[in-house]
């Protein structure tokens, strides 16, 4: 009676259970009377009526399905197991992939600091390579400056000063 009246959103009990009770008295009569009789339910009384069969539908779903829950807890207890066991060989090869990814990091981060190191040698001589270009660079402009002003004096003509 309870699930009827929340399924109607309330009502009286007292109200309901003649409505019941006449529905019941008079269903044999609309059953041998056939399906055009049954037409005339209230529809009140046949949403009552579905909301019952479906209630008591649900029970008997229930009541077979703990019937069968100890079958069904050894087979769900044995499918996690075994679920347990795949996990345990999915981390095992995890981790060793994990190891090996480690260990090639650390080569790499080894690799990484020699180059590092190597680096650092080149620019060191690259810049000492550049300071000497440097000097030669003006050495030979040096040189070349002095070149310049010593053709220039052997080339000019010498005047005579007349004595006067």
């Amino acid at each position: 009676m309870a699930a009827l009246r929340e399924h109607l959103g309330g009502g009286s009990p007292n109200k309901l259970t003649p409505l019941l009770a006449q529905y019941w008295q008079g269903l044999g009569r609309r059953l041998q009377a056939g399906p055009a009789e049954l037409d005339r339910v209230p529809e009140a009384l046949a949403r009552v009526t579905e909301l019952l069969w479906r209630r008591a539908v649900d029970e008997a779903r229930e009541r077979v399905k703990n019937l069968h829950a100890p079958a069904s807890a050894e087979n769900g207890l044995a499918r996690l197991q075994e679920q347990v066991i795949q996990l345990s060989v999915v981390l095992a090869e995890s981790r060793a992939r994990e190891g090996d990814q480690l260990t090639r990091l650390t080569s790499l981060s080894r690799e990484c600091e020699v180059l590092k190191a190597e680096r650092g040698k080149l620019l060191t001589l690259l810049k000492g390579n550049q300071a000497l270009l440097e000097q030669q660079s003006f050495r030979i402009a040096t040189l070349e400056e002095a070149r310049t002003l010593a053709s220039r004096t052997t080339m000019r003509p010498v005047r005579k000063q007349v004595r006067k």
